[in-house]
């Protein structure tokens, strides 16, 4: 005993302690265990897989070894090696779960990679299928393009057993410079994290502009809904310095412009093209920033006319590889031995990074970012526990760590004025959860910046389905930020739709880890994405005085004041119709998607109905919240889309809309009105909206959809709640 306490103080000194007991005391199990215990709080990602591989080894070793549940996480990970070579997968599982801890994403990824290929290794088809949720959350936390690769593997043998359906399916075309081939998996794999189907089309190296011109069968054939132009800086010959640099911008602006019509003519696709990586290295050093013809310069302006150019276009995006580059350093970016030896651009370890990049622009354009971010108070807005410490003892400015907090709350005030929904979730008295708000001179959010402020002692998933429910979103539209591991982990195993933010120990780090999610990526911002936050506002008190009004349902929306501008669509409109038309889920009756151009065709196609709705009540103007288009047959006005944004559900918005359209198809000539309801995993609640508003079911198909109808005049004779309508009820 006295031998093996010298030998845990002579690794105590160690620079690595638990890495060296792991590498000296693998054949002395007893000492090995008290290293464990010394050591092991707070394993990495090295570690876990060397206490693993450990405990595979234990297994062999007779009489056989038993290790008992609990102690710190290393010890967790030699006993979820040793049951993992046992083949007690479930087990094993379960100790890789217990060591969880303040964890940062490649451990987090590693940990649930693990519990996915254990769980996918039983014999029984329902086991397997409890990998999926594992698997999704080790794609997300995913910073190594190995794990991404086996991610992707490991998705493609799991396939068909209860996997869950996707989000969005979406063909992709990868074409560019670089070879690809290595950032295709990485791309599905990322795709899958956050719920999308992602089959690719992967182009050959350089030959991005012969596939564009084509003709190309295989690609024809495929037909993209997305194309990415991966295109490197140093293709286009730019040289060290550029005798007309204003010349060779204005060039590849026409020449890359001209590129984008031809794919969106050829496949009526979203196009996604790359700006160009100012070189670490540059012959002229920084001269190369300051000279008007200098490289860096021209591939600077030459970024900055490729997004106005895209602005001004209709479905194209640009992919800020500049700015993705800078996260990783440009000289991992940039890796000349990669790009020498099999012309890799980006570098191995770069690849996660453009691979999260480009999902999170996809999750974008499909309508899933995510609305609301839940937060946890104490520890995480402010240092210190406010029930314990008082408003006056908790940590918020003055020191480094309070100011760390004070700077994360900034970060989220920037995101409600984009238009997230921030609420508060947190175990507390709610007068002292609201007391810092109140009254610390530090806070720079108020109780006001919250749609909901939840603050009492009942289960956090049971609050995060209540913030749900009142504020009419999904739960995979939350993101979950608290400070313990242990609520994390309950959220996460509860709600597998929550996606949950890893926190770092440091506050400093709380910015860049929800950023890091990419969660609440958008394409662009429009003035109704600005004014969301507000509504989502509203909507929380709503939620909050409905409950408490004494009145009836009916009362309580005619206290609204409610002004409904119904319109035909509008050039200016475009984006937000669009963004509209293709991230709606819950109200949307056909979830038939289109492209900006075929949103911008209907502004002048009298063939069609097409109307815009604008919505303001006594909490503020909500923007445009609604459409509904309908196409004008003989003697029948046919609705085809009908979508309502999910922050004005429960007003009778839908009765107005509806008797609109009514008066319309009567002033043109019509006797019907039909509509089509098309199920999805999302839009169940409103299988019986038209039958609610008067329709009769004339039909029902093999794949579910319905066929409501019903005459014209008697829709627009029904009584509707008590609102202003700005609108004339023409075609």
């Amino acid at each position: 005993m006295r031998d093996r306490d010298a030998l845990i103080e002579r690794l105590a000194s160690a620079g690595d302690p638990l890495g060296a007991a792991v590498a000296v005391l693998g054949a002395d199990l007893g000492s090995l265990l008290e290293a464990t215990e010394r050591f092991g709080a707070r394993p990495s990602t090295r570690h876990a897989r060397a206490l693993v591989d450990l405990g595979g080894s234990l297994a062999a070793r007779t009489p056989p070894v038993e290790l008992v549940e609990g102690g710190t996480p290393a010890r967790s990970w030699l006993r979820a090696g040793l049951l993992a070579a046992r083949g007690e997968h479930d087990a094993a599982c379960d100790a890789a779960a217990s060591a969880a801890y303040d964890e940062d994403p490649e451990l987090r990824s590693f940990r649930e990679l693990f519990c996915a290929r254990q769980l996918a290794r039983a014999s029984d088809a329902a086991t397997r299928s409890r990998a999926w949720p594992h698997l999704r959350r080790a794609a997300l936390a995913a910073i190594d393009l190995g794990t991404l690769l086996t991610i992707d593997r490991l998705r493609g043998k799991l396939a068909g057993d209860g996997q869950p359906s996707a989000r969005l399916r979406i063909r992709l075309a990868v074409l560019g410079t670089p070879t690809l081939d290595l950032l295709a998996p990485a791309i599905r794999a990322a795709c899958f994290g956050r719920g999308i189907s992602a089959e690719l089309f992967v182009g050959g190296y350089g030959l991005y502009q012969q596939e564009l011109l084509g003709p190309d069968p295989r690609l024809d054939a495929f037909a993209p809904e997305a194309v990415a132009l991966l295109i490197d800086g140093s293709s286009l010959g730019v040289a060290d310095e550029s005798p007309d640099p204003d010349a060779v911008v204005a060039r590849e602006v026409e020449r890359l412009g001209s590129l984008w019509r031809q794919a969106q003519e050829r496949w009526n696709c979203t196009v996604f093209q790359s700006n160009f990586v100012v070189p670490a290295v540059d012959p002229y050093g920084g001269l190369s920033a300051s000279l008007p013809g200098g490289r860096a310069q021209v591939l600077r302006r030459l970024g900055l006319e490729l997004w106005s150019a895209a602005a001004r276009e209709s479905g194209v995006h640009i992919i800020d590889v500049d700015q993705l580059a800078s996260v990783v350093g440009k000289t991992v970016w940039d890796d000349p031995a990669a790009w020498h030896a099999a012309k890799q651009l980006p570098g191995p370890r770069a690849v996660p990074t453009l691979a999260h990049g480009l999902a999170g622009m996809l999750q974008a354009a499909g309508g899933l970012s995510a609305k609301c971010l839940v937060v946890d108070l104490d520890n995480t807005l402010w240092g210190g526990v406010v029930g314990d410490d008082g408003v006056e003892g908790i940590e918020l400015g003055d020191t480094p760590a309070g100011e760390a907090y004070v700077a994360f709350q900034r970060y989220l005030l920037s995101l409600s004025r984009r238009g997230v929904a921030l609420a508060v979730c947190s175990k507390n008295d709610d007068a002292a959860a609201r007391a810092p708000f109140r009254a610390h001179p530090e806070m720079v959010l108020g109780e006001s910046d919250f749609a909901r402020f939840i603050a009492n002692w009942e289960p956090k998933p049971d609050n995060l389905r209540g913030i749900a429910k009142a504020l009419n979103i999904g739960l995979d539209r939350i993101v979950f930020v608290d400070d313990n591991p242990m609520e994390r982990e309950l959220v996460r195993r509860t709600l597998p739709e929550v996606r949950v933010v890893d926190l770092p120990l440091d506050p400093a780090g709380f910015p860049g880890a929800v950023a890091g999610t990419l969660a609440f990526e958008m394409l662009a911002l429009t003035g109704e994405d600005r004014q969301r936050a507000a509504s989502f506002r509203a909507m929380g008190q709503l939620a909050a005085e409905s409950s408490a009004s004494p009145l009836t349902l009916d009362a309580f929306i005619d206290s609204l004041d409610m002004t409904v501008d119904i319109a035909p669509f509008r050039e200016q409109d475009v984006p937000r119709l669009h963004q509209l038309v293709n991230k709606t889920n819950q109200f949307n009756l056909t979830t038939t998607r289109m492209s900006e151009v075929e949103v911008r065709k209907l502004v002048a196609d009298e063939r069609f109905y097409a109307r815009s709705v604008r919505l303001r009540d006594r909490f503020g103007d909500h923007g445009l919240v609604a459409i509904l288009i309908a196409r004008h047959v003989p003697t029948e006005l046919r609705v085809e889309q009908w979508l309502m944004s999910c922050r004005v559900f429960g007003r009778r918005l839908e009765d107005v809309m509806i008797a609109h359209a009514a008066e319309a198809a009567l002033a043109g000539g019509a006797v019907m009105l039909t509509g089509v309801y098309k199920p999805t995993d999302k839009n169940g609640q409103f299988r019986d909206l038209y039958e609610r508003l008067g329709f009769s079911l004339a039909r029902e198909d093999a794949d579910g959809s319905l066929l409501f109808t019903a005459e014209a005049r008697a829709i627009a004779a029904r009584q509707g709640p008590k609102v202003r309508v700005v609108a004339p009820a023409t075609r």
